[in-house]
């Protein structure tokens, strides 16, 4: 090849160049979205690696809330299998006819607990606050009914019962998720 040649084709390349660097720095709309980033070529047709401006602080992303299987949709439960979201008191109704009760009732969402109440059919009504992480079986027979509550295993309880399980999953900001499901009697 001849000087002239390579003389042309360098001028080709710085031409190109400048012709790709005024192209990349340009920013049109300017909206939301949109981004720019600039080439400078020098004479001898090699450029420096692109640069970005930050246009702020990055923000801390916020961990993610926890959810429940069938959100508030305490339909879901009248089987007693359901995992639900609760917030506010709210009355639980229960489908299985195993169960000698027809519902419960969810009465406060507390920092450290769940405070609920089971109808008795044949006294009071039964009252209790499941901690966090914990788990209550409630249930009712001829003499009455009972609530037991476990931290660190599934609830003890007669053998002969068939009885509603309910696990405080979590409580973030006031809201509750719980675990429900029927243990049946042995």
């Amino acid at each position: 090849m001849t000087t002239l040649t390579l003389r042309l084709i360098a001028a080709a390349c710085a031409f190109l160049a400048a012709a790709v660097s005024v192209g990349c720095g340009s920013s049109q709309g300017g909206g939301a979205g949109s981004a720019s980033v600039s080439h400078t070529a020098s004479k001898s047709g090699t450029g420096s690696p692109p640069s970005s401006s930050a246009t702020g602080p990055v923000p801390t992303p916020t961990p993610a809330r926890p959810s429940a299987r069938n959100g508030t949709n305490y339909k879901a439960c009248s089987d007693g299998k359901c995992e639900i979201a609760v917030s506010k008191p709210v009355t639980i109704k229960l489908f299985d006819a195993r169960l000698s009760f027809s519902s419960f009732r969810i009465k406060k969402v507390k920092a450290r607990g769940v405070e609920i109440a089971v109808p008795s059919a044949t006294g009071p009504t039964l009252i209790m606050t499941v901690k966090k992480g914990c788990t209550a079986a409630f249930f009712q027979a001829d003499n009455g009914g009972w609530i037991i509550e476990s931290c660190s295993r599934k609830p003890d309880f007669p053998r002969d019962f068939t009885q509603q399980l309910m696990t405080v999953k979590d409580i973030t900001d006031g809201t509750a998720i719980l675990n429900l499901k029927i243990s049946r009697a042995r």
